[in-house]
């Protein structure tokens, strides 16, 4: 049983092949720990690589017990804390590979506490809430995100509804004006890797390269998908084998 600080019962699933090397995997918002099917078929391969994989469903997604519309951001962190340490204290090597939103999950987490991870893997990451939410042009966020900026969102009782059933807490969105994942500059040793579709309409390209160039580290590097939208469906096989490959690298 993994409990977070506020008593927050996370629903996991865990395959162990070492007793060793783990590989986590961090879905995106709206998903679960499956995300859509695409972790399934990575963590099958991961396991034949010989290597652990633990998958979670963050709060308000999945089998948790919290409900979307209750979830914040500092909730979500606690989440993905609570699991690395549970983690670092049962297997000697953790990589990390997050999807979409989970990856602003980690960076923020990264900001305030230093993790040692042998590897890392970024799929279409949310890196910059502005672009994305707040200030975006793209269809997928007007689709649902309040308009007229943060001073709707502070004097409207908003119900706020991505896709047909996922209801975000309307704090949850003032945050986004307030937390910056993009303030992390990938200042740490820990390789990496981001996987972005050119084609993705949901999360643009260019916030990856941005958050490449500005790194401190020579450590992360960008592959950039021709075909790929976001949800990766069109490279799938290749974004598991090159990331299979270079998670075994680091070991």
């Amino acid at each position: 049983m993994i409990k977070t600080i506020d008593n927050h019962d996370i629903k996991f699933l865990e395959n162990v092949e070492s007793k060793s090397d783990v590989v986590l995997l961090c879905h995106g918002i709206t998903s679960s720990k499956e995300e859509g099917g695409f972790y399934n078929d990575f963590a099958e391969e991961l396991n034949k690589k010989g290597l652990s994989t633990f998958r979670f469903d963050f709060r308000g997604h999945g089998e948790s017990d919290i409900k979307s519309e209750l979830i914040t951001l500092p909730g979500m962190i606690a989440d993905l804390y609570a699991v690395i340490n549970f983690l670092f204290a049962k297997y000697d090597r953790v990589s990390i590979i997050t999807a979409s939103f989970g990856s602003s999950i980690l960076l923020l987490l990264m900001q305030e506490k230093k993790l040692s991870f042998n590897s890392a893997i970024m799929l279409n990451p949310v890196i910059d809430y502005g672009s994305t939410f707040t200030s975006t042009i793209s269809e997928w966020s007007k689709s649902f995100f309040p308009s007229n900026g943060i001073d709707n969102l502070l004097s409207v009782n908003n119900k706020i509804v991505i896709g047909e059933n996922f209801v975000l807490n309307p704090l949850m969105a003032i945050e986004f004006y307030y937390y910056k994942p993009l303030n992390y500059r990938w200042e740490c040793n820990t390789p990496a890797i981001i996987f972005h579709g050119e084609k993705d309409e949901i999360v643009s390209i260019e916030d990856s390269e941005k958050f490449v160039n500005n790194s401190l580290s020579k450590n992360l590097k960008l592959i950039g998908l021709k075909n790929s939208s976001h949800g990766l469906e069109e490279d799938s096989d290749e974004v598991i084998t090159t990331s299979c490959d270079f998670i075994k690298r680091y070991l």
